[in-house]
């Protein structure tokens, strides 16, 4: 008899019923996934494939690839990581081709939690930058209306898109 549990898009197949149980009650492990000796991980290659290996403690290229953020528990999270990466490289191609050299930029595109809206920086003071500054208000706004699906995809956001908002000095949010 096997038993298949699926926690978070990860699919567990156990042999029996208290397999299942004494791995459901392991106490979470902290950090960074790690795969267990032998057990399988999916990774990224140079060419934006996602292939699969198995782990090994003492191989050095599994160290490397851990070390560098590029070993995952599903092929799903993996293929989630490549389309973030296409998604902020497609941003930056766009801001560098469309509004060049920002200088001394200090709007930015930042995901509220529900949907996406542009701010003004504090003087002197520089918030995460995932997603280059920009010069002015209206190019902020701009790359929200350009790079949409890309913004979505960076920042996890569904594909519903709500109107630019009244209370928030006319900012889009997508949510």
């Amino acid at each position: 008899m096997s038993i298949k549990i699926t926690i978070t898009n990860e699919e567990k197949e156990f042999n029996s019923k208290s397999e299942a149980i004494a791995y459901l009650q392991q106490p979470e492990r902290k950090g960074l996934w790690r795969p267990d000796c032998g057990e399988q991980y999916y990774y990224i290659d140079s060419w934006g494939n996602i292939n699969t290996e198995t782990w090994d403690e003492d191989e050095p290229s599994d160290q490397v690839t851990f070390a560098i953020g590029n070993v995952f528990r599903t092929q799903a999270l993996a293929q989630a990581e490549v389309d973030r990466r296409k998604a902020l490289t497609k941003i930056k191609d766009y801001i560098a081709r469309e509004f060049g050299e920002c200088g001394d930029a200090q709007w930015f595109v930042y995901c509220n939690g529900y949907g996406l809206e542009v701010s003004e920086a504090l003087p002197g003071y520089k918030y995460a930058e995932m997603i280059p500054y920009l010069a002015t208000k209206s190019q902020a706004l701009q790359l929200i209306k350009d790079c949409e699906a890309e913004l979505k995809v960076v920042f996890g956001l569904s594909k519903k898109i709500c109107q630019p908002t009244t209370k928030r000095s006319g900012a889009l949010m997508i949510r």
